[in-house]
């Protein structure tokens, strides 16, 4: 499991991790995760790619 540095865009360290089903083919969820900034100021989503 990777470390997350938080959110890109503000630097908050409170991020939320969600399932999106409009994943490209052939991608999973093992390879790769979605997150959410939960400061509602900021509220950017972005993927994270996971290391094997």
């Amino acid at each position: 499991m990777t470390n997350s540095e938080g959110c890109p865009r503000c630097g908050s360290r409170q991020v939320d991790e969600y399932t999106h089903y409009e994943c490209p083919p052939g991608s999973t969820t093992e390879d790769h995760r979605h997150l959410v900034c939960a400061n509602t100021a900021c509220n950017h989503e972005w993927v994270e790619a996971l290391s094997k």
